[in-house]
């Protein structure tokens, strides 16, 4: 900036849709730990964040030699600046054991594992088949669990959703996760989380501290729906698991 400040700023080939505002308080985070950085390797001071929105504004057109051109109009959505209220606390609560599971897929319960008839390490799969854009959860060995999915939503092409107008969207307010272990013996642990928050769109964080088992075989992790958040033990079918 004029004054010698720093406006950091993260560009989105996007529009910003219903769905991507349900991603502003991820992004809020990321532009913040950014401006944390910034200012622990003497880049100061900073003075705004923004999101820059590049979204497509007509038709495209001949272009150049190089190619059709696709016209884009910017769109600036302010975040708010406060690296020092959002970043401390979850680098306070960052998992300090070693990764023993990671994944970076998810699937959807779909085929035979839709409803009771077949459950997948003894928990029922959900009425409906579901699908999902993105998934990712981490285990460490001190039992901290980080889950995310975003696009968790019943099969937009499902006719049976589609009749009852829920195809394409999550119609609970929550979401809670299941760490299932194959226990030495040969028995199953499930161990769940408490309910976390997840949007119409699908979209949903955790961060919470699990009780491992002595050993954890073979670890699953679902994501499972809840009718309410205030319930200790919360229960309900998976709509997703990890792997793909």
């Amino acid at each position: 900036m004029e004054d010698g400040s720093l406006h950091i700023v993260d560009y989105k080939t996007a529009r910003l849709t219903r769905g991507q505002e349900a991603t502003l308080p991820i992004y809020e985070v990321q532009l913040n730990a950014y401006a944390y950085l910034a200012e622990r390797i003497g880049l100061t001071p900073v003075r705004a964040l923004s999101l820059i929105y590049m979204e497509p504004n007509g038709e495209r057109d001949a272009g150049t030699d190089a190619g059709p051109a696709l016209p884009f109009e910017a769109r600036r959505v302010p975040v708010d600046l406060k690296p020092d209220v959002l970043i401390p606390p979850l680098l306070a609560a960052a998992p300090t054991g070693n990764p023993v599971f990671t994944d970076g897929s998810f699937a959807g319960v779909s085929g035979v594992y839709v409803g009771s008839s077949h459950p997948l390490r003894g928990i029922d799969g959900g009425g409906f088949p579901w699908v999902v854009t993105q998934g990712k959860a981490v285990l460490t060995s001190n039992g901290h669990l980080v889950v995310q999915v975003q696009g968790l939503v019943i099969d937009p092409s499902n006719a049976t959703a589609q009749a009852k107008g829920v195809a394409g969207i999550n119609p609970l307010p929550y979401f809670f996760a299941t760490v299932s272990c194959l226990a030495s013996d040969g028995t199953t642990v499930n161990m769940n989380t408490a309910a976390f928050p997840a949007t119409t769109t699908g979209n949903a964080t955790m961060q919470q501290m699990i009780t491992l088992p002595g050993s954890c075989m073979a670890p699953l992790v679902f994501v499972r729906g809840s009718a309410t958040g205030a319930t200790a033990t919360p229960t309900g079918p998976w709509f997703a698991v990890s792997g793909y």
